[in-house]
């Protein structure tokens, strides 16, 4: 009998769709599906059944070991450890990591500053994602051109608080092709993953920057002010000027995983320099009295609106920040 991990290939999975896995490999791309041992084993006991851990264990950017088969297709046999990834809690009862891409390099969460509406609170989401899984994150806000001079200022009020604790900030217009050249720059030589609702220009500004790829381009609902799905599956495309990016659906909730309440102030970089610094140990800077956290809130050397985000997420109170209204 050959050993069939001695005869396997390096792979690099390129799409993901319905159980079927492009894997791309020495110049090829592979069609393979994945061994039910794999399925098998990233199981868990839920309920008194066995149950998946995962929607699907293989995501986009996964790097795999295949065996190939007689014309063009193949298996996966091994997945191999993922340095980093964007991943959420999936819709439903039961309890699902969803990764939508492993092993990129940053996550580039693309806002926009109307149809859809700009969410502070949602960005926040965004940048515990990004961190939870090991991403760099930047931000990008989109349409730019849809602002008067008085609302770029609120906008500016608003970001600006990100730009002091170093995060990466660009500010776009894909239809005037506004700070293209930033947001293609910050992407050369790397694997980017870009994240958003729909509608907030993600996929109109990859085939600006990456002519050729003609991908389909959402509509935005003028009553509901939101995006309509156009990206129906995760691919990874490579750029002509260097590295490659991924361009996910349209995130209408973004569920947190493997993020446990109690351990909130560590995804806050204004907060964590405060830890240990409060009269009780295991202080939740909510109600606790002598909280060096909320001294720094009246102070002003925490952003207010900031601190009112680690305390809906730390209390577990904000779901679905597409639908909520910005305070």
């Amino acid at each position: 009998m050959t050993d069939k991990k001695a005869d396997a290939l390096y792979g690099i999975v390129t799409r993901a769709q319905a159980g079927i896995y492009h894997v791309w490999h020495d110049g090829r791309l592979i069609e393979c599906s994945l061994r039910k041992k794999i399925k098998q084993e990233l199981t868990r006991e839920y309920k008194g059944q066995k149950k998946p851990i995962f929607t699907d264990p293989v995501a986009v950017g996964d790097e795999v070991m295949i065996t190939a088969a007689e014309g063009g297709s193949g298996a996966i046999e091994a997945i191999m450890p993922r340095r980093s990834k964007l991943f959420r809690r999936a819709a439903g009862p039961m309890p699902l990591e969803q990764v939508l891409v492993a092993n990129a390099d940053q996550l580039v969460i693309v806002l926009s500053t109307k149809m859809p509406n700009f969410k502070i609170r949602l960005l926040d989401r965004f940048l515990i994602v990004a961190e939870a899984g090991k991403l760099e994150p930047i931000i990008c806000i989109n349409k730019m051109d849809l602002l008067g001079d008085e609302e770029i200022d609120n906008l500016r009020q608003k970001t600006q608080v990100y730009e002091n604790l170093g995060y990466k900030t660009i500010y776009t217009s894909a239809l005037k092709k506004e700070g293209l050249e930033t947001f293609a720059d910050l992407m050369k030589g790397k694997l980017s993953a870009l994240a958003g609702p729909s509608g907030t220009g993600k996929t109109t500004r990859l085939n600006v920057i990456q002519p050729g790829l003609q991908l389909r381009v959402s509509e935005v609902s003028i009553k509901k002010q939101k995006g309509k799905h156009t990206t129906s599956s995760v691919q990874l495309h490579p750029l002509d000027f260097g590295g490659y990016v991924v361009d996910t659906p349209g995130i209408r909730e973004l569920g947190l995983w493997e993020v446990w309440q109690e351990e909130m102030e560590l995804y806050f970089p204004e907060i964590r320099p405060l830890i240990g610094s409060c009269k009780f140990s295991n202080c939740s800077h909510i109600h606790e009295p002598e909280c060096a956290v909320k001294k720094a809130v009246t102070q002003g050397k925490i952003n207010e609106a900031r601190y009112k985000s680690y305390v809906r997420l730390r209390l577990g109170t904000s779901r679905n920040e597409f639908e909520e209204a910005e305070e």
